[in-house]
């Protein structure tokens, strides 16, 4: 991320192991400060339940940072009413708004905040895929998810889910290679 951050703008958004640590202090101690400051020294913006306005173009990036519940395994929490606007406040269509957010099961929700682009994670693929029936299994457990890679619409929200470069609790991958996702957004022409 370091040598990214010389070259490029880097946001960063938080996910679940982030959550955990910053939860579960009993178990984890500072650990979850001790990374924010690797993550921070590394040139990386943190964008926790916050927004910034890219340089030069009229592009705001929103962090949301999910609480705990919203990860659990084998159920899905209903996402609370206003839960969302909330933490992030409103987004302004004066902006191409992009939303990282590490929990895709929840696409539905973000797109009701009218984001143009969700960035998000968390299924690493489904662990394993099965050609025509996509990732077996998700990180809560859940047997053929929705969200599992690839590209998504909900009304006028995009939802780019990567199945990233990591593994989950389960160390393997089984076709279903890793992948780093590019994005290139072009601006409408006047």
């Amino acid at each position: 991320m370091e040598k990214v951050a010389k070259k490029y703008p880097v946001y960063y958004g938080l996910g679940n192991h982030e959550a955990k640590m910053s939860w579960g202090r009993k178990r984890f101690g500072n650990l979850y400060e001790e990374y924010m400051d690797t993550i921070k020294a590394s040139g990386a913006i943190v964008l926790r339940n916050d927004f910034i306005d890219y340089p030069k173009e009229p592009i705001r990036i929103y962090g949301l940072d999910l609480s705990c519940r919203y990860y659990k395994r084998l159920q899905k929490t209903k996402m609370d009413e206003g839960y969302l606007e909330e933490n992030l406040g409103k987004m302004d269509n004066h902006y191409y708004n992009i939303l990282l957010a590490h929990n895709p099961a929840y696409f539905e929700d973000y797109a009701k905040l009218y984001p143009d682009l969700v960035l998000s994670g968390h299924v690493h693929g489904g662990l394993v895929r099965l050609p025509l029936l996509g990732g077996v299994i998700s990180p809560s457990l859940k047997l053929f998810p929705k969200y599992d890679g690839g590209k998504f619409v909900q009304v006028d929200s995009i939802m780019i889910l990567s199945r990233g470069l990591g593994i989950h609790s389960v160390e393997f991958r089984m076709w279903n290679p890793a992948e780093l996702v590019i994005i290139e957004i072009i601006p409408k022409e006047k």
